[in-house]
């Protein structure tokens, strides 16, 4: 395990998946990352490349040839190879294999850096192509954050705040949660999304066509936020969609699929929900495409005009 920290908060990220597992604040205590309940949901923020979501019969055909690659890609269930750079800073790589390219062919570098910065906690997905042919992929977190936050608190205290909008396209799925070509709108209340049972009745909430780059995680009961930043630095190509679904957790019962409306119907009234977010950037990248390019993560990160990469920033404040 990795440990990341400074004065007032502690993260800790498995090597495994390159994954977030703790986000604590020192002076409270307070831990703001689902703990992984293996009876409800046993990740914590997995990382979902090269694609997000599943595929119709879990088949695609590049250049004549078909691969079959599982759900949110291999990235999640991969070691990664860690660097500490600092005791606020690590990186995480991941490269082809003869594994991944069994589901995957093409060559790739994808470095997750993490970087601890007050109540921050920045996250940098950086993609190589390092084929001759231009790949396809996506790339996206699947984070899961904790809700009441303090005794007494339920489910519909909290909101999901979105600044500067009045509403969110939602993108409509077919029986068995796969996307259609149908959209609806889903109207805020003064910018917020209020989190009920009714509200996922149909699997998560899925949007396009994001107006703004910030949403933050609050309670009517109480003045905490966690907040979530999407970085501009992106593809112009790329596209970036957010992703809302609920765990519902129970004690002392049998626990069933996260996924099964009847058992969210089931579980509803209790407590220990939390919101599992999903971001994703969908893109082509080739050699061609972005060799006069310049992609920056920060200043002191200035990555090779060469090096064909493209960078998916995303912070998480407290």
């Amino acid at each position: 395990m990795i440990v990341l920290e400074n004065e007032g908060f502690r993260a800790e990220i498995n090597p495994f998946g390159a994954e977030l597992t703790s986000f604590r604040s020192k002076t409270t205590g307070t831990e703001y990352v689902w703990g992984g309940d293996p009876a409800a949901w046993k990740r914590h923020a997995p990382v979902l490349f090269p694609i997000v979501g599943r595929l119709k019969d879990k088949t695609y055909t590049v250049g004549g040839a078909s691969f079959e690659i599982t759900q949110h890609g291999f990235g999640r269930d991969l070691e990664w190879e860690p660097k500490q750079v600092s005791g606020t800073c690590a990186e995480f790589t991941l490269t082809q294999s003869e594994y991944t390219k069994r589901m995957y062919p093409w060559d790739f570098t994808c470095t997750l850096r993490f970087t601890l910065d007050g109540g921050s906690l920045l996250k940098e997905h950086i993609t190589r192509n390092d084929s001759s042919s231009t790949m396809y992929y996506e790339i996206g977190g699947h984070d899961a954050y904790t809700l009441c936050w303090q005794k007494d608190e339920k489910i519909t205290d909290y909101f999901v705040e979105f600044e500067g909008t009045d509403a969110l396209t939602r993108i409509v799925t077919d029986e068995s949660v796969m996307l259609t070509a149908e959209r609806s709108r889903l109207p805020l209340d003064g910018g917020r999304l209020h989190i009920s049972r009714e509200l996922f009745a149909s699997d998560a909430v899925m949007t396009e066509g994001l107006t703004v780059r910030r949403a933050s995680i609050g309670s009517t009961k109480n003045s905490r936020r966690v907040t979530m930043e999407f970085g501009e630095k992106r593809h112009p190509k790329g596209c970036l969609s957010l992703s809302i679904k609920l765990i519902f957790m129970q004690e002392r019962q049998p626990r069933g699929s996260a996924h099964s409306k009847a058992f969210a119907q089931q579980m509803h009234e209790n407590r220990g929900r939390v919101p599992r977010f999903s971001y994703s950037k969908r893109e082509k990248v080739s050699a061609w495409e972005l060799s006069d390019v310049r992609v920056f993560a920060k200043s002191k990160h200035r990555l090779s005009e060469k090096s064909f990469s493209t960078v998916l920033p995303f912070a998480i404040s407290v």
